[in-house]
């Protein structure tokens, strides 16, 4: 996603603080990289249809499986604040794993680390939700990277067969909103 793998653990802290202040268990956690990456589940599977096909077949299962999506969010390359511009919403697989935890109604949750989540709360108490659709309002696909070119092309060309980029956008954009409303609820709480 572009940044330090310490960074990924930060957050999971972060997310088994909640977790315990909710009264959970500690959670399991499946990294998709580690099963899921197309570069190396079957060299460069990603570019045929027929290994491209099996990927999905197997983001769309293994998401299920698991029962509920961790959106990691980190700062991003850019200079936006990790919280209006988190790495995993500039990347097209991560939007397109987005859209199919929401598609197939497998619960999601936001979380971030200390630093971003400060600097979300002070963004809220500064101009409340409107901050939160300005940055939603810049996720778009077709602007979306991946380490493999050809990945942009096979993704964008899937959701124009299912649903179309535009209402793709308006889904995973309403499903992060839903997220950065419950995020800002639970640190309202915890503060």
């Amino acid at each position: 996603w572009g940044y330090p793998f310490c960074t990924v653990v930060a957050i999971i802290r972060a997310h088994e603080a909640q977790r315990k202040r909710e009264g959970l268990k500690p959670a399991y956690y499946f990294f998709d990289i580690f099963v899921l990456n197309q570069h190396t589940l079957t060299m460069d599977c990603s570019v045929t249809d027929e290994g491209f096909a099996l990927l999905m077949d197997a983001l769309k299962l293994s998401l299920v499986a698991c029962g509920e999506v961790l959106l990691a969010c980190g700062k991003g390359s850019g200079d936006a604040p990790g919280w209006a511009e988190p790495a995993p919403l500039t990347r097209i697989w991560c939007l397109f794993e987005v859209y199919v935890a929401l598609k197939e109604q497998v619960p999601m949750k936001m979380t971030m680390d200390t630093v971003d989540s400060k600097e979300f709360l002070t963004a809220l108490g500064q101009g409340g939700m409107k901050e939160v659709d300005r940055a939603l309002a810049q996720i778009d696909l077709r602007h979306a990277k991946a380490s493999v070119e050809s990945d942009i092309a096979r993704i964008i060309a899937a959701v124009e067969a299912e649903v179309g980029v535009d209402e793709f956008n308006r889904l995973v954009r309403a499903g992060l909103t839903a997220e950065y409303q419950a995020l800002a609820q639970r640190a309202t709480f915890s503060v």
